[in-house]
Formats: structure tokens, sequence, C-alpha cells
């Protein structure tokens, strides 16, 4: 497993399409912080606002994942911005405060966010604990 975990600044409601579609893009849609990924790296969407530019504020984390394309792709129909396969899931949001001590908060202002080490271990944990649990199917009454 990578200790490498990229935070991504997208509004919620970016974070819910990218769930949707199996990939994963930055803000900006620029090719250059896909390309830096590898298959394998955790993925920690932080979601500052529920929709952008003028949603309500939120600053939770709304969704993890895992990089699983080799490549950035191009969006079709958008010559200029690019995404990158993965296995996304929305979480209960987990708010900035609780995960404060794990990121450079100034960073985030970038769009994007390379945690690695023991700090990206802690963050990967601390928003993991908030994925929705499967439920056990139960056993038929007799």
């Amino acid at each position: 497993m990578t200790d490498r975990t990229w935070v991504i600044v997208l509004a919620a409601d970016d974070v819910r399409a990218a769930v949707a579609d199996g990939f994963v893009r930055t803000s900006s849609g620029k090719r250059a912080v896909l390309a830096r990924m590898n298959v394998g790296d955790r993925l920690v969407l932080y979601s500052p606002r529920e929709s952008h530019p003028d949603g309500p504020a939120l600053r939770a984390v709304t969704g993890t994942g895992e990089v699983t394309g080799d490549q950035p792709e191009e969006v079709p129909g958008q010559s200029e911005a690019h995404r990158r396969a993965a296995h996304l899931t929305s979480i209960e949001p987990v708010p900035l405060a609780d995960i404060r001590e794990h990121l450079k908060l100034p960073l985030l202002r970038f769009g994007s966010v390379l945690v690695t080490g023991d700090q990206a271990d802690a963050l990967w944990a601390k928003v993991r604990r908030r994925l929705p649990r499967k439920r056990r199917a139960r056993a038929p009454a007799a």
C-alpha cells in the first residue's frame, strides 16, 4: 500500500459527479497534477463549498478513493480538461477541524496537495472512518 495521499479540492457537487463517473479531476482540470499520481495513490476529496463558485460553505472532506488509471486522459469535448480513472466513494463529511493537524492548510489554495509518510497515514485513517458501513444481510426467519 502506498503512503501517498493526494488531497484534491473540489466542490461537493463535483465530488458526487466524480464518484458517479469513476474519474477524479483537479479543480483546474490541468494535466500536470494528475500526471504525478501513481496507480494506488490514495485520494481525499476536500470540499470548501457545496457547489462552485457561490454555494454554501462546507469545509469538509466529502469523498475518498484510490487512483486506478495509468495516465490522465482528456475529458471528452474539453480539450484543456483532464481526468484520471479512480475508484471513489462519497463519505459522511469530515469537518476540516478534524483533519487540520494532518494538512498544511495554506497549500489547499493550490487545489491539490500531496501528503506523504506518517501524516498521510494519519489523514487516511481519520477520513476512512466515515465510509458508509456495509450492512450484513439478515438470515431469513425460520
